[in-house]
């Protein structure tokens, strides 16, 4: 059986397992949802064969649809055993700082980085010509051998973008004027750090975070057709976020010289509409990473860059932990290139898990990974916090069949920003919501409490 017929039938099996899912959450935010979307869209493209690759192979294919499988059924025991519970506002929904001392923090990190990135390549370099600092860069990546205070303070970005784009989440009363200004200063600062990992998660997270939670508006609202607008409203913010992110990647990449030096690479291994297409990069970005990890799982040997050696038990996996420990050799960040058959270097998200144990770490960490969204999401956190902590878990889900993204180190330092956001001392605010109620009581509100539009204002968020 070819490699396009199994990615067209594993496709079609994660399009029947995504639904039945989804009907057994009962109208909730279906935890799955983004993870087989991602893996749909791979496996789809895949199938269409516009790019010949390598041969994926059966057991390659057998260890990528069991880690797949694996993350559906570790989030299906707590979409069973977990029901929802009532929607309820949050007893402490303001974030510390969140209006101001956080993008304070942020530029003052970006500030820093500058200085330190123009003090080794100039600012006019940096500024006018990127491609040619990352090409100095090589294989390493700066931000990572940033100082360590000013790469926590610039790790920021994403979550001033999520905050300011989704106020209702954290009841952030500031003008649009205000909101759009440092939007749109957070994004170009991100864009500045010469790669694409801060700007993904921004616009990701955002996305995540509207799926998840839903202002208690959009609940309780006794007016459907005012309740249906408003969905409507959110459903188009979280397409045009995927349009924005999907647009910036391929615009960073031609400001960065990948799409050129990419479409040179792949041009006589491409076929029907990618033949001489911009959007070849696009493609293989999205599908490469199959017949990656099969090259790996073959043990080919890479053709640019040394061979990580196998089994070192989380030197890769949990990177950013392990390299804050004095005299602990770590895996190189920058992972090396296979032929698919041109060089590639990004593996799916199983790649630090089959590097560090095996076929055990490809099915038991995605499925610790499933079972940690659908208990976050049916638990739902009834802080600030908690709520961008299970859209920041979410929106890694996306990136599976590309690359991982659990092990960045901007992602644990976002992490930790929350963590310490979460235990930093406040007063809490009174609960302004109803009783807590049962599922069933949910389902018929009494009478008072549809009584007053007034009361249910956008600025008490419902997390879902």
């Amino acid at each position: 059986m070819s490699d396009h017929v199994v990615a067209a039938i594993a496709a079609l099996g994660l399009v029947l397992i995504t639904a039945t899912i989804g009907a057994i959450r009962r109208g909730q935010p279906n935890p799955v949802l983004f993870h087989n979307v991602a893996w749909i869209g791979s496996l789809g493209l895949l199938a269409l064969g516009w790019v010949t690759y390598v041969h994926v192979g059966v057991e390659a294919w057998f260890i990528i649809l069991a880690g797949v499988l694996a993350f559906n059924v570790g989030a299906l025991g707590p979409s069973i055993i977990e029901l929802p519970k009532v929607p309820v506002v949050p007893v402490r929904r303001d974030m510390p700082g969140g209006r101001t001392l956080l993008p304070l923090l942020f530029f003052v990190g970006f500030a820093w980085y500058m200085k330190s990135l123009s003090s080794t390549f100039g600012l006019s370099t940096v500024i006018a010509h990127p491609s040619l600092v990352r090409t100095h860069q090589g294989d390493s990546d700066f931000i990572t051998s940033f100082s360590l205070p000013g790469r926590l303070l610039y790790s920021l970005g994403p979550l001033v973008f999520v905050t300011h784009a989704c106020p209702w989440l954290t009841d952030l009363h500031i003008t649009r004027l205000r909101r759009g200004s440092v939007l749109i200063a957070t994004t170009v600062a991100m864009a500045l750090s010469l790669g694409r990992t801060y700007l993904f998660i921004a616009f990701l997270w955002t996305i995540a975070c509207y799926f998840v939670a839903r202002p208690e508006v959009v609940v309780k609202l006794k007016k459907r057709l005012t309740a249906r607008r408003t969905k409507l409203r959110r459903r188009m913010v979280m397409l045009l976020g995927a349009v924005v992110a999907l647009v910036t990647f391929q615009l960073l990449a031609t400001v960065l010289g990948k799409t050129a030096s990419n479409v040179a690479l792949v041009q006589q291994y491409a076929s029907g509409p990618l033949r001489n297409s911009s959007f070849t990069s696009a493609y293989v970005y999205v599908t490469g990473g199959i017949p990656a990890f099969a090259s790996e799982v073959s043990g080919s040997p890479p053709v640019e860059g040394q061979a990580d050696p196998l089994g070192k038990l989380g030197w890769s996996t949990f990177y950013p932990a392990v390299k804050l420990v004095p005299e602990w050799k770590v895996a190189p960040l920058v992972r090396p290139f296979d032929a698919i058959p041109f060089p590639f270097n990004a593996y799916t998200w199983f790649d630090p898990l089959y590097r560090d144990f095996g076929i055990p770490g490809v099915i038991a960490g995605p499925f610790i990974f499933g079972a940690l969204v659908a208990s976050l999401i049916a638990r739902r956190k009834r802080t600030a916090e908690g709520a961008l902590f299970v859209g920041l878990m979410l929106s890694l889900t996306l990136f599976a069949p590309f690359l991982s993204k659990f092990n960045d180190p901007a992602v644990w330092d976002v992490g930790l920003a929350l963590l310490v956001l979460r235990i930093w001392p406040r007063s809490k605010a009174k609960r302004t919501g109803p009783p807590l109620r049962t599922w069933a009581q949910f389902r018929k509100p009494p009478p008072q409490l549809v009584s007053s539009t007034r009361e249910l204002s956008d600025s008490q968020p419902k997390f879902l």
